[in-house]
Parts: structure tokens; C-alpha cells; sequence
């Protein structure tokens, strides 16, 4: 298959974040990559809040319903109604760079046992010239998306490009789990000896968090899952 062969799935699940969502599909609707080339599959897991008011905004995005909390069971269902033979995920709350797909695409090139592909996260301050200390802490502090790969083996599904047939071959993601979903299917795409890869100019951005609470709700939030996976005791 040719690099214009390709058709990229993008998946997006989404709960009650209908203003972020909008920021994103905006990003993605404004890729390098043609148009042409890519579907975008919004998942809303039970939102509350006007999702579909803001996709309708998209006569070429799809939304679909996963009414069984947790993010992997709405991915899940983004990938059984996904026709891309690569599958890119990302999350509502994060900004796809310009040239996201077409980076994701291109990485694809040299890497025929590439199992998935994991791309750069990048945490920006509202105001340069006003930075609050959460900010700034959570810029500093923020996912390494490189070390995920290399030392824990796997790719966060923030900004995660996949070939169809390691799904047919893995697997789909434990939707039992509620967090650290990603680190127990890519664990599974290494133990398979698949390549594992990372690629730091495919980006997406997300806007640090202001204030502590949403700090400590993202804390709690990683390390309940991190227990739930059997990362920590």
C-alpha cells in the first residue's frame, strides 16, 4: 500500500467537554492532510451537555453513542464504526497540530512492524505573561510521551496512531478498565514483539490547568487508574 492509499480513522471520545470539543475538531478540520483522506469519529460516552449540537456544526463529522461509562468502551465503539486502515486517537480536550495526520501518516513509512506510533504532547499557558503556579507546574510535569514508550512500553491515547490489523491482532482496549487502558493494551502490542515507536512531530496541544483542583482531579483521576491496572499497590 502507497502513501496515498492510506485512510486515516481519527477517534475522539468525548464527556461533557462540548467547548474543548469544538477547539478540536476546528484543528482538525483544518489539517494539512486533504480532507479527503480522513473520517473523524466523535464517541459521546453519556454527555450531558450539547455534543451533538457541536458536531452537527460538521456535515462530515460522525458521532456515535456509548452510553457504558469509560473513555476505552467509547473508543471501542469508534474503532468498530471506523473504516481507516490506520487509526489515529486523540482526546476532546487537546489541539491537533496543523500537520498531526499528516506527520502520523508519514511515520508510517519506514516502520512496516510498527504495532503503534505515539506521538508529542505539548502543555501551553493561557497567558505567556501571566502564568499562574498550576500552570506552570503541569507544563513542567506534564505526560512524557517519549518515556511512556520506551521505558513503560506503551502510547497514550491522546496522540496514538495504529494500523487496523494490530487491532484484529491484540485486540481491542479493556473497557473494563477506567484509566491506564492504554498502558495494558500497549503492554499487550509489545509482549506480541511488535515495534513500538515514538515521533515527536506529531503533536497535539492542550492548555494547562489554571487552578490546583482540576490538578488534583487529573492526579486522582491517573493514579486510581494506575491501581485499577495493578501499576501501583
Amino acid at each position: 500500500m502507497t502513501f496515498q492509499d492510506h485512510f486515516i480513522s481519527v477517534i475522539i471520545p468525548v464527556y461533557n467537554d462540548s467547548a474543548r470539543l469544538a477547539k478540536c475538531l476546528e484543528a482538525l478540520e483544518a489539517q494539512t492532510l486533504d480532507r479527503s483522506r480522513f473520517e473523524i469519529i466523535v464517541i459521546d460516552n453519556g454527555s450531558s451537555d450539547n455534543v451533538e449540537q457541536v458536531v452537527s456544526k460538521y456535515d462530515s463529522v460522525e458521532l456515535h453513542q456509548e452510553l457504558r461509562p469509560g473513555s476505552y468502551c467509547a473508543r471501542n465503539k469508534g474503532i468498530l464504526n471506523s473504516k481507516g486502515d490506520i487509526l489515529a486517537f486523540t482526546d476532546s480536550d487537546f489541539i491537533p497540530d496543523r500537520d498531526w495526520l499528516n506527520r502520523g501518516l508519514i511515520s508510517f513509512a519506514d516502520k512496516a512492524d510498527a504495532g503503534f506510533i505515539a506521538g508529542r504532547l505539548i502543555f501551553f499557558p493561557q497567558d505567556e505573561n501571566n502564568m499562574t503556579a498550576a500552570e506552570l507546574w503541569e507544563m513542567l510535569h506534564n505526560y512524557h510521551s517519549e518515556d511512556c514508550v520506551k521505558v513503560m512500553h506503551f502510547g497514550l491515547t491522546a496522540n496514538l496512531f495504529v494500523r487496523r490489523n494490530v487491532f484484529n491482532k491484540i485486540g481491542l482496549f479493556n473497557q473494563d478498565l477506567k484509566s491506564a487502558g492504554d498502558y495494558e493494551w500497549g503492554n499487550r502490542v509489545y509482549d506480541q514483539g511488535l515495534g513500538i515507536y515514538y515521533d515527536e512531530n506529531a503533536v497535539v496541544m492542550h492548555p494547562a490547568r489554571r487552578t490546583l483542583s482540576p490538578l488534583i482531579n487529573k492526579t486522582r483521576r491517573l493514579i486510581g487508574g494506575q491501581l485499577e491496572a495493578g501499576l501501583v499497590s
